[in-house]
Order: structure tokens, then C-alpha cells, then sequence
């Protein structure tokens, strides 16, 4: 019923495989490094306007849910340990049993990309898992 029912939807499906939020808004360069292994951030990035009938406004919602792990000394083990966090998520948030069952307005959840990255600098040690997702849900606008 709404685009925060998104954040919530892909709060609730990290929070499934143990991940923890980093709960700032928009930045992800001052993670603090005691929380930096296994946490993650969502962002909404783009929502488009589908279909509007007299109620209801159907809505594209690209989301992208960040995971962040360190690699400490052994930066492939991290990348290793970042792509099967992503697949969990992935398991987790295109399940039928939750992605079909909403009451929350999500009528279908896909799978768009994912980068598994280095964070901006020199650091290699850490790497961040990017895994975008388009979400089609429905806002009331009546």
C-alpha cells in the first residue's frame, strides 16, 4: 500500500538471514567497522508510475539492498562469503510463500542485478555485495 511497505518487505527478508541494518538514509561511507561485517543498507533508487485505475496507482520500485563483509586477510574468502549472503537474500525475498502472500500492496518481487564491489577507496579488505530488485506494488490514492 505503499512505498515504505518495500523497505519494510526487504527489512524483514535480511533480517531473515541475519544480516543487521545500517539504518542511515542515504550514507554508506561511515559505517562504523565494528558493525561493517554482515550488515546491510536499502535504498530506493527509482519508482515509476505502471498502471492508475480510480483507486489505485500501480508502481515500479527499484530497491537495492547492500551488503557489507569483511574479507580481513583473505579478500576472495570475503567475496566468497558477500555472493552467498546475496543468494540467501535472494532465496529469501523471491520465495513464493512471502513474495505472493502479501497484504502489504506487493503483488511481485524480481530479481534485477547484482555488483560485488570494494567500497569507494583503497580499501580491499571489505567488499560490498549490491543486489537490486524491481518491486511492483500498488499505492491507494483514493
Amino acid at each position: 500500500m505503499s512505498i515504505s511497505a518495500c523497505r519494510s518487505y526487504f527489512r524483514a527478508r535480511a533480517n531473515a538471514v541475519e544480516l543487521r541494518e545500517w539504518k542511515d538514509g542515504f550514507s554508506i561511507g561511515n559505517i562504523p567497522s565494528n558493525i561493517f561485517n554482515k550488515a546491510f543498507h536499502i535504498e530506493i533508487s527509482n519508482v515509476s508510475g505502471v498502471k492508475l485505475n480510480q483507486n489505485d496507482q500501480e508502481l515500479n520500485v527499484q530497491i537495492t539492498v547492500r551488503i557489507f563483509v569483511k574479507g580481513f586477510k583473505d579478500v576472495s574468502g570475503g567475496i566468497d562469503t558477500a555472493a552467498s549472503l546475496a543468494e540467501n537474500l535472494i532465496t529469501e525475498a523471491l520465495d513464493p510463500a512471502t513474495r505472493l502472500t502479501q497484504t502489504t500492496g506487493i503483488k511481485q518481487v524480481t530479481l534485477d542485478s547484482i555488483n560485488i564491489d570494494p567500497p569507494d577507496g583503497d580499501n580491499d579488505n571489505l567488499v560490498i555485495a549490491s543486489v537490486q530488485f524491481k518491486v511492483l506494488t500498488i499505492l491507494s490514492v483514493a
